[in-house]
């Protein structure tokens, strides 16, 4: 028999689920229907000491572009990244011996822990 779904939220382990993203779409009277250049997604985090019940940003009334406190993937991954224990600042040399970031970019979203 499985856990509770309380206790497996608050299980150590984190699960991130990132739908595909979708492109918004922009209807113009003469031009017809054009792809907008900005996509707008969602993603669901739970588990790993995330606070339950958290929204981070917004959108526009249309759902379109971001609104508030706007997040990328590398922020995502930032913020996974510091759950695993990895440090995205360190940098991993090729075989030239050139370096290179774990993550170029992308901050924790800290928000969600608080």
């Amino acid at each position: 028999m499985r856990a509770p779904l309380t206790a497996r939220i608050c299980d150590p382990r984190a699960m991130i689920e990132i739908p595909s993203a979708y492109r918004a779409f922009v209807v113009e009277h003469e031009a017809g229907v054009a792809p907008a250049v900005r996509t707008l997604s969602s993603a669901a985090l739970a588990g790993g000491g995330i606070q339950g019940g958290r929204v981070v940003g917004a959108s526009d009334k249309q759902g379109a572009f971001p609104a508030e406190n706007p997040k990328t993937a590398q922020d995502v991954l930032a913020t996974m990244y510091r759950h695993l224990g990895i440090d995205v600042t360190k940098n991993y040399d090729d075989l030239q011996g050139r370096p290179h970031p774990i993550l170029p970019r992308g901050t924790p979203m800290d928000e969600l822990f608080a």
